[in-house]
């Protein structure tokens, strides 16, 4: 028996060491990457080669997605295994992990025949002020914990639901001697079809303004080129109005902006947004 043992033993190490030997680190992450341009030949993938972990999977760190030479994500690490009860099926499914901006996302990877795939998860804890998307809007910076659910498919179709917890707007020119708006909580729910981003709702919630946005982003090349046409309306507290209207020349605020709020509009390009009241 103990003979026996020692030989599974061995064996069993001998097994650890070729897979780890072996393990076609630079082929899995290709395989990666070319799934990825396939989604926009625009996406570009790089990491460090992957390392096998158990259970049986494969982690990558230091995984960036850019589009075109723009950094989308940032993953310090991102872990993807094969759940065994689709390996022969027709669509094999990966469960994965990923860690970024101090917060996490987990979710299903699912590949079918024919190049079909769909990933939908949830995230959360993340960071806004450090997500280089936060950086795409030159005009001001987003502060807050981002949580939220995606679901997007090959068709380059999917839904995207988030919420940011205690965050302000950091306005990089100061509006009216205003450098910051702050809110307690912002919700936004989108719809993404191919180069549309259709904003179904966004509403914030805070101590100084309450606010609502409508509308749709068409998405160009390069990315601070892509077109905005937004809709939505402010409503002020009484304090920060108290507060605005010693800055602003006498009735300049009418009694319907104080009573129901101020409607706005957003055109042009991310870039160079134009704003009518």
């Amino acid at each position: 028996m103990k003979r026996w043992l020692g030989y599974i033993l061995f064996g069993i190490g001998a097994v650890a060491v070729f897979l780890y030997l072996l393990f076609p680190a630079k082929s899995i992450k290709a395989y990666i990457a070319h799934h990825i341009s396939q989604i926009d030949p625009r996406l570009r993938f790089t990491a460090k080669d992957p390392v096998l972990r158990l259970p049986p999977g494969v982690r990558l760190h230091d995984a960036n997605i850019h589009f075109d030479e723009i950094p989308l994500l940032r993953w310090e690490s991102l872990s993807f295994f094969l759940r065994a009860n689709t390996l022969f099926a027709d669509q094999r499914t990966y469960r994965y992990r990923g860690r970024a901006y101090q917060g996490e996302a987990t979710g299903d990877l699912f590949l079918a025949k024919g190049e079909k795939w769909r990933i939908k998860g949830a995230g959360e804890g993340f960071q806004a002020e450090l997500m280089p998307l936060a950086a795409l809007v030159p005009q001001a910076m987003l502060e807050g914990t981002v949580t939220g659910t995606y679901d997007f498919t090959r068709d380059e179709q999917g839904t995207l639901s988030l919420t940011v917890a205690n965050g302000s707007f950091i306005l990089h020119e100061p509006l009216l001697e205003i450098e910051a708006v702050t809110f307690d909580l912002l919700t936004l729910d989108m719809v993404i079809e191919k180069e549309h981003i259709w904003i179904k709702t966004m509403q914030m919630n805070g101590p100084e303004i309450d606010g609502d946005l409508t509308g749709e982003i068409i998405i160009r090349r390069p990315l601070h080129d892509s077109l905005l046409h937004l809709t939505g309306m402010i409503r002020p507290h009484p304090l920060f109005l108290a507060e605005l209207r010693k800055k602003l020349p006498p009735g300049l605020l009418s009694d319907r902006i104080v009573k129901k709020g101020l409607t706005f509009t957003i055109g042009g390009t991310v870039k160079t947004p134009e704003v009518s009241l």
